[in-house]
Formats: C-alpha cells, structure tokens, sequence
C-alpha cells in the first residue's frame, strides 16, 4: 500500500495544505491570511493562525493530525563543512563546536540540524542548517494548538531544492517581497539565499530589476569561490512563485548569464486544477517521505529531520516495556506457586 503524507507550509500571505500518497496528490486546500497575522515567517497571532489551520483542515476535510511541516527558512544560515574522519558517538559535539566557528550568530539562538554527506576517507562532509529558535518553536506552539502535531520539519529551501530531478541547476523562489535563489551542484545546495527585496511590494514589473541583480551576485559570489567550475550558461533555471506566471520575464533573470529558464516542474502526479506552483514547498516537504527509489535519479541528497530534538516523538524504550511485563509474569508465578502451597497444604491435612 502507497505511503500517505500530509504537509503543512505557512508563508506570510497564506496556509497551504497537501495530502499525497505514493506518487498521487490525494487533496489540496490554500487559505489566505489576513496581513500581520505572520511576518518574515514569523507567526505573531499565534491564536488566530491556529483557528485558520483548524478552519483549513475541516474544509478541506483531512483527518490527520499528524504532517510535516515547513520553515520559511529566512534568517537561516546554511554551510557546507568538512571535519576529520569521526566516530558517531562524537560527531555531534564536533558539529556543535565547528558550528560556533562557522555560524555567526550565538547558538543560543538558533536550532541546528545536520546529515552526514558521502565522504572520502578520511574525512566527513556534513551539510548543516541553522535558523532561528523563535520561528521554529512559534509554530510548533501554533500547531499543538490547532491539535496538530508536527513529526518532521523542514526548511522551505531545501524543499524546493529537493523538487528538481538534475545534479546542476538554479533555483530562483520569489513572492511578494521574498526571494530565494539556490544553488545546486552534485545534488548539493552548494548555496542558499534568502532574503528581502527592498521597497514597498509592488508587480512583479517592478520588482524584476533588484531580482535579476540579486541573482547576478549571487552568480558571481559563487563562481568567485567555484572557479574550478563555474556556473555557465549551460546550467538550467528554474523559476516559481511570481516570475513563473510571467515567462516574458524570464530571460531577463539570467542576466550576464544566459542560460535556459523554465517553470520549476511538479515531481508529482497531479489532478486538473492543481496548481503545483502554488503548493511547490509542500511538494518538497512530501519528497521527504517520498523520494522515488531510481538509481538514476537526482534529488537533492540533503533531507534530515530539522524538527528540534525536544519536541520529536518520545521513543518507546524496550526497558519501559520489559519492567511491567515482568512484574505481570513475577504476579502471576506468586499467585500461582500461593495455589500450588495451599493445595498441597489442604492434601496433607486430609492424609
């Protein structure tokens, strides 16, 4: 039977909803949200966002209270690092300490999650996240709230980063005054931007010089540092969020690059009506689950659990179940040996 995952993103303008299961989106729903109610994905009303989850869940009629739920993923910093070959037991202490060279915020914070990359001898690649404490624990208390329980979490970025099927590409996000351009090379977000475009939010007209521009430096920081193979005109771009309903816009994304641009495609079967540029985030988030099982495949290979650790489900501990098992059964032996004795007491009174 096809696996069924239902995923949850909040952008600042709106609440979107997805159930797939296997390769097939099941149901969708969106509900706007009033202005102010989240904030550079931030949840401010913390009450009234949860009533508007809650409204969104039985409109759409979706049972589950369990889903994977998505960060904007602004104000998060990603690093490619490399340590020493290391046990497991201690790898965990040695991504905290490089983390505090690396990331420059205080931990204290921030949440930090990490996967280990494939690796030659002798060393360990890992990939590490890290985003703001305030955000991620604000919408798990709206979740819990709504009584929905969040038991994987994942940045926006990385989701979409997760979507594309190619070892090399761009990947340019942009909605409202929100842009995110993503760097893939070797199957590895090798670079991530998340910011704000300055101004007021206007058309997509207006905004399309400081885009182009912000993805020009972007193209530049990460040739300056990749001259051994630079971005070119031959790596693809993707585009979703506002430029994928404008495609006249396109080529004048790319700037001094020139290379091919089209819609980010859906890795998903979907039904008439479907918007898939709508929900790509939570088609990202679904992969997380999902992932086709191609040996030829090229998804992204980053995809750990970023939910923080206190608040992942409690594993039961064999211990906890072995200690009143065996009490039952030292219960019943006394019971059992208690008869045994008064039966061959009463015998030997009758002899």
């Amino acid at each position: 039977m096809a696996k069924k995952v239902t995923t949850l993103f909040i952008r600042d303008d709106a609440i979107n909803l997805l159930v797939v299961e296997g390769k097939q989106i099941k149901k969708w729903a969106s509900l706007p949200l009033e202005p102010g109610l989240v904030s550079q994905g931030l949840i401010l009303d913390e009450a009234k966002v949860a009533d508007e989850v809650t409204k969104l869940f039985k409109l759409a009629k979706i049972g589950a209270r369990r889903v994977i739920a998505g960060l904007s993923g602004l104000n998060s910093l990603y690093r490619l690092i490399s340590l020493p070959e290391l046990p497991e037991a201690i790898l965990p202490e040695a991504v905290k300490q490089e983390a505090r060279r690396v990331i420059p915020v205080p931990l204290e914070e921030v949440y930090l999650s990490y996967q280990r990359l494939p690796s030659a001898p002798g060393e360990t690649r890992i990939f590490l996240a890290a985003f703001p404490r305030n955000v991620a624990e604000a919408l798990i208390r709206m979740l819990r709230r709504a009584g929905i329980e969040p038991y994987i979490m994942d940045l926006a970025p990385l989701a979409l980063c997760r979507t594309v099927d190619k070892p090399r590409a761009i990947i340019v996000n942009s909605r409202l005054d929100h842009l995110d351009v993503m760097v893939m090379e070797d199957r590895l977000p090798q670079l991530i931007r998340c910011l704000f475009l300055p101004g007021e939010v206007g058309p997509l007209a207006e905004r399309l010089p400081a885009i182009t521009e912000e993805i020009d430096r972007t193209v530049a920081f990460y040739n300056s540092s990749h001259k051994e193979k630079p971005l070119d005109s031959a790596v693809p771009m993707f585009v979703c969020g506002d430029p994928a309903k404008a495609p006249e816009s396109w080529q004048s994304l790319t700037g001094e690059l020139k290379c091919p641009v089209s819609i980010l495609p859906s890795p998903m079967e979907s039904h008439e009506g479907f918007d898939a540029n709508e929900f790509m985030v939570n088609l990202g988030l679904a992969l997380k689950e999902l992932l086709p099982e191609r040996k030829d495949s090229n998804f992204s290979l980053v995809n750990f659990n970023a939910l923080p650790a206190v608040y992942l489900p409690k594993r039961m501990r064999l211990s906890s179940l072995l200690v009143p098992a065996v009490l039952i059964i030292g219960f019943v032996l006394l019971v059992y040996i208690g008869f045994l004795v008064r039966s061959t007491t009463a015998r030997n009174n009758v002899l």
